[in-house]
């Protein structure tokens, strides 16, 4: 994971952002993928001895040699995928992707069953980054270079020296609490924490995911026409908030039923983690596209000032926290999350319209509240059933939908715009 940062240096998004992409830019662009791939793929197999000698398992030396040609297979697939979403398509994108998924899951399921342990996910990385390749050669862009350059390569990297730092900091961080909970509490904190954070932050992988694949495109084109973005990028706000807002609250709400059917009862101490962690998801829920916002429109420095004061607020959090285990770890989250988004919001006040980003959140908070006021009332007088709570989502979910539909906010008019499109 940590190597994965430095992939492709920043250069993906490069291409989305840079108003002027010249030939020599996209060549440039190829030579530092070339280079970092290649250099990569060496740190991993030349050190894949050493390491497995640091944990004591020689299987893991072969484990590093199926991985290492991985970064090999990326420069042409890297260019392609970035040059797709410039040009707003998301069909190919969505063609490669299912493509490489399809690819990753059959080989590893296949040799999961011919008793291949841990070295079917590797042969099924390998597989998936292959299918990647060749989707993107099929499918490739008209007059995408196949041939690397210097000209304008340090223009290039001056900022993709700044985006693989970004990229640094947020890694850093995400494993940075399972780092300290095993050198300072025990494996059960750490297990805890892990279940806890991977259910609470479904949201962010799901539906943001995808939000965030589109929203960056969108805005740097926005951008690159001449348009401004403040308007669009509130509507955006108000999209994610409307449906973040209820998404962290449901799972607060059913966080006991949650755990119980996708982690089992042994793992009911994970509640409470889960439920901490969503309550500080929602206090970032309105600058959850802000990083698209400034990568799109060239604030690459803003963007490092950000990253660099929330993720370092968050790690500092972590490691006040962690003597307290993964319960102390949450609390000092929620706070750190509280005070770096507070911050963040003052700070993007010269860069989008943040009267009307505050009247979507509002907006959406509004929208949300008969809703969790069903869902906490009918929970209230029933003792915890996993059907009385399924039937209290059900109700409390049409009570959501119809809200939407009363007060059409900016989801229900992109909804229906594009069904009528």
């Amino acid at each position: 994971m940590l190597v994965q940062v430095f992939r492709d240096l920043g250069v993906g998004q490069y291409l989305v952002q840079e108003r002027n992409l010249t030939n020599d830019r996209m060549r440039a662009a190829l030579t530092i993928l070339f280079a970092s791939s290649i250099i990569l793929a060496s740190i991993v197999f030349f050190t894949r001895n050493i390491l497995a000698s640091y944990y004591s398992n020689e299987d893991l030396a072969n484990l590093l040699l199926i991985i290492a040609p991985n970064f090999l297979a990326m420069p042409l697939g890297a260019l392609a995928l970035a040059k797709f979403k410039r040009d707003m398509q998301f069909n190919k994108v969505a063609f490669v992707g299912v493509a490489s998924a399809l690819s990753t899951a059959i080989v590893t399921i296949l040799l999961a069953l011919n008793n291949f342990s841990y070295f079917s996910l590797a042969w099924g990385m390998l597989a998936g980054s292959v299918a990647t390749v060749i989707s993107c050669f099929a499918l490739r862009p008209e007059g995408l270079p196949l041939t690397p350059g210097l000209r304008e390569i340090r223009h290039v990297i001056s900022y993709s020296a700044l985006a693989t730092f970004n990229g640094l900091l947020e890694t850093l961080e995400d494993r940075l609490s399972a780092l300290l909970l095993g050198k300072f509490s025990d494996f059960n904190n750490i297990g805890l924490y892990e279940r806890g954070s991977t259910l609470a932050q479904i949201f962010q992988r799901v539906i943001m995911q995808g939000v965030w694949g589109v929203a960056m495109p969108a805005f740097a084109k926005i951008s690159r026409d001449g348009s401004g973005t403040s308007g669009l990028y509130a509507r955006a706000v108000g999209m994610v908030c409307v449906v973040g807002l209820i998404f962290f609250a449901w799972v607060i709400i059913y966080a006991d039923t949650i755990v119980k059917i996708l982690l089992g009862d042994n793992w009911s101490e994970a509640t409470l983690i889960v439920q901490l962690i969503a309550f500080g998801g929602i206090f970032s829920l309105p600058n959850y596209l802000s990083g698209s916002l400034l990568i799109a429109t060239g604030q690459i420095k803003l963007q490092t000032l950000v990253t660099t004061v929330l993720r370092g607020s968050s790690m500092l959090a972590i490691a006040i926290g962690v003597s307290n285990g993964a319960k102390g770890v949450a609390i000092c989250l929620i706070i750190s999350s509280l005070l770096s988004n507070l911050w963040l919001l003052w700070r993007l006040k010269d860069y989008c319209a943040l009267y009307q980003v505050l009247y979507e959140v509002r907006r959406a908070l509004l929208i949300c509240i008969p809703a969790l006021f069903i869902a906490i009332i009918l929970r209230s007088n029933y003792e915890k059933n996993i059907l009385l709570d399924g039937v209290g989502f059900v109700l409390s979910l049409i009570t959501w939908a119809a809200c939407i539909y009363w007060t059409k906010p900016p989801l229900w008019e992109e909804i229906i715009g594009r069904n009528r499109q």
